[in-house]
């Protein structure tokens, strides 16, 4: 419509005249068979012809609007033809001064070529003459620190590179950069390493595709940056990778190659605190003589000097010395079996080699080896003497018995001619679980042995320092000598690191430093990083459910799903966020996947960024069936088996495919059955074949929580009471905390999880 400005009413252009339009008061038309422009007198009806003056009232002739473009034109023209004048002025005075530059940057630049050409003819008539200065430098660089001379200086170079060159005392981390430390390696076709698990698979969509390394291969690098030559493909679900273990040969974590080609290429990547071996799988057979590791480091530390890792063989005699290592100088020569580890004392692990026998026990009263008749597989005992030489030290024991008054479980002390001192009797209030038992080891102890009560639980026996200082008792006679320490490579800053450590302790797990390889190793007492997900949701049986049992009238037990009690709600009230409880007491795999709880969790309307699976302790209980991985069909899940392994992949590609940047973690069982069974087995290697999928294993990091102390006193009926799922709750959280936290590259973009915006 026409505009009202001021005082002013704008008319309206509505451009070419069309009898079939309406029009309103003061719009401006053209009527393109005569070429005018009519402007209507009020509002125009359809079908109103453009003659009829009642409505219309010529506005413009056409030959005035011609007139008045050709003039516009014509000033257009002059205005044009001045600027490329202008222009054209311009870029001829650009030119001329171009062509004066150049002329002068010729003249300099045969000057300088002149000067080159008689630097080269005098270093060529030099080159042969050692009194010459240009050849003085290259006669010098030939000969090393002692005199030795190398035929060129190439050779002298080479040697630097392979070790034979390195100085005396010149370790000081910079020479070991790049230095070659590849394993032997021996392939095995049509096998891969899970970088999830750490797992030995079966490759069966292909023959000569991957080749994995089935020993464990020694590899004493942890704290250290690698460079790995190797070769996988750029696709998601390449196998390709390798996979870090501690001293005990269990799974640390894994780490995929350089994405960005086929062939064979370089990727830097962090070798973890504690690493003890490795194994690799490789793509394509023509890559396999090309897997090469190297250092990329700048410091060498004690973990790169056990076993001999660092040799005469690759470098020079006698060139590691300690001022080189001053920052690392306290090693296991120095101390009794490691128990001092440049650390404040208090609850360290005293580490020992535990081997039990069972049908034996030790003596108390007297320290003899003896043998327990009535019964199989209820005793089990050390035959051998552990060395202890920390008598005088204030330690705590975890160990097992019953509370029979003849039981026979305990620890005895030995001195030094393995004599027997005095035995003790752990604490047990409850039979069958793990206790703790506070002692002070006896003077003059030198050796132990011990007794266990119950086969689930033997392997389960620890002993930590108590002490909160570092006393001569826990170091073994002249371990720590005025020779050693001149040097000052033990000094009080660095025996108080830890105590700092402690201090910031907070800050560090907050930010993510100094992650123990154990994730269940300190349990929270918040939620953590759960804190970030807005929505989380909770597939699993009874024990997710927060079923209660109870007693009816007649005495026999029942259950009761209080879901406001489950671990899952009491994280919905720490932090603020909603969890979806799609759990019941009895719930498997497949009766989940044809429930109302599923119908709810995949419509739509209940998308989470997180989900938490736990599920497999009623399928063992019903014997049902588990299958392998290979009933995960990754192209068209409505063709899964009804398996264990297909309904559970079924599971996680319905989250997926709904929800496609989803976070899911995924639960071993804690009970011993479940891990005998296989099903346990069954969700490690799940979580290795999918993309965002993280495994929560409670089985092997958190048997020993479960099934002692507190937490256990809390179960009734194979459930728990409200502490007890509180208590479940931390355990859950502390453990996704540490992924998050040993995975921070997969969690920086939780925001953007159910939108279509990324930054990386």
């Amino acid at each position: 419509m026409s505009k009202f400005i001021g005082r002013r009413i704008v008319p309206k252009h509505d451009g070419v005249w069309d009898i079939n339009k309406e029009y309103e008061e003061l719009s401006i038309v053209l009527d393109k068979a005569s070429g005018e422009s009519y402007i209507s007198r009020r509002p125009v009806p359809v079908g109103t012809a453009i003659s009829d003056e009642i409505y219309w009232m010529q506005y413009s002739l056409y030959s005035a609007q011609i007139a008045e473009a050709v003039k516009e034109m014509e000033d257009t023209e002059a205005r044009l033809i001045q600027y490329v004048d202008t222009a054209e002025s311009n870029m001829n005075s650009r030119v001329n001064s171009a062509e004066s530059l150049t002329n002068s940057n010729k003249a300099e630049l045969n000057s300088r070529m002149d000067t080159l050409d008689k630097r080269l003819d005098a270093n060529v008539s030099a080159s042969t003459d050692k009194d010459k200065d240009y050849a003085a430098e290259v006669v010098d660089a030939r000969v090393d620190e002692e005199g030795t001379k190398y035929g060129s200086v190439g050779s002298h170079i080479r040697a630097i590179g392979s070790g034979k060159g390195i100085l005396k005392g010149a370790v000081n981390g910079s020479r070991l950069s790049f230095l070659d430390i590849t394993p032997e390696l021996v392939w095995t076709a049509d096998k891969y390493i899970s970088r999830k698990y750490g797992g030995l698979d079966n490759f069966s969509q292909g023959s000569n595709v991957y080749f994995a390394t089935l020993d464990y291969i020694p590899f004493p690098y942890g704290g250290c940056w690698l460079q790995v030559y190797s070769a996988m493909s750029t696709v998601e679900s390449d196998k390709s990778g390798i996979a870090f273990y501690d001293a005990n040969k269990k799974f640390i974590s894994g780490s995929d190659y350089n994405r960005e080609t086929k062939k064979l290429a370089f990727r830097r990547i962090f070798c973890p605190d504690g690493t003890a071996y490795i194994r690799m799988s490789c793509m394509g057979q023509d890559n396999l003589n090309g897997v090469g590791i190297w250092l990329d480091d700048y410091r060498i530390s004690v973990g790169h000097l056990v076993d001999r890792a660092v040799t005469h063989e690759k470098l020079a005699e006698k060139s590691v010395e300690t001022d080189n290592l001053a920052d690392e100088a306290i090693t296991s020569e120095k101390l009794c079996d490691n128990a001092v580890q440049v650390k404040n004392a208090a609850f360290l692990e005293i580490p020992l080699e535990i081997v039990l026998t069972p049908d034996l026990y030790i003596a108390r009263a007297k320290g003899d080896l003896r043998t327990y008749t009535p019964g199989t597989n209820t005793y089990f005992a050390t035959e051998d003497y552990l060395p202890f030489p920390y008598g005088g030290s204030k330690c705590l024991l975890r160990a097992s018995m019953s509370t029979a008054s003849t039981d026979v479980s305990g620890l005895a002390f030995y001195d030094q001619d393995k004599k027997y001192i005095s035995g003790l009797k752990y604490n047990q209030e409850k039979g069958g679980i793990l206790s703790y038992t506070d002692f002070i080891c006896p003077k003059g102890t030198a050796y132990i042995r011990l007794t266990m009560y119950k086969e689930n639980l033997k392997d389960f026996a620890k002993i930590w320092f108590m002490d909160t200082v570092v006393s001569t008792g826990k170091v073994q006679d002249a371990a720590i000598t005025t020779q050693k320490i001149a040097d000052e490579a033990i000094t009080k800053d660095k025996l108080e690191k830890d105590i700092q450590k402690r201090l910031t302790a907070g800050i560090n797990d907050l930010l993510g430093l100094n992650l123990s390889d154990n994730p269940l190793e300190r349990i929270r007492n918040d939620a953590g990083l759960m804190t970030v997900f807005r929505h989380v949701g909770c597939i699993g049986d009874s024990l997710a459910s927060g079923e209660a049992v109870y007693k009816k009238a007649d005495g026999t037990t029942g259950g009761k799903d209080l879901f406001e009690y489950s671990w899952g709600q009491y994280l919905a009230r720490m932090t603020g966020n909603t969890y979806y409880n799609w759990s019941k007491g009895g719930l498997r795999c497949d009766t989940f996947l044809s429930s109302s709880l599923a119908t709810e969790c995949f419509d739509g309307n209940h998308k989470c960024e997180a989900y938490i699976i736990g599920l497999g302790q009623n399928e063992n209980n019903r014997k049902y069936k588990i299958g392998t991985v290979e009933d995960i069909n990754l192209g068209d899940y409505t063709q899964n088996p009804d398996t264990y392994y297909g309904n559970y992949g079924k599971i996680i590609q319905k989250i997926q495919e709904m929800q496609p940047k989803a976070k899911i973690f995924i639960l071993t069982d804690p009970l011993k059955s479940v891990e005998n069974a296989g099903y346990n087995s069954a969700v490690r290697e799940i979580a290795g074949i999918f993309k965002s999928v993280y495994l929560v294993d409670l089985y092997t990091y958190g048997t020993a929580l479960y099934n002692s102390g507190f937490l256990y006193q809390q179960k009734r009926g194979g459930h728990y009471n409200a502490v007890g799922y509180f208590i479940c709750a931390m355990i859950i959280s502390t453990y996704i905390d540490w992924i998050m936290k040993k995975n921070p590259n997969e969690f920086r973009e939780i925001e953007f999880i159910g939108l279509d915006n990324k930054f990386y």
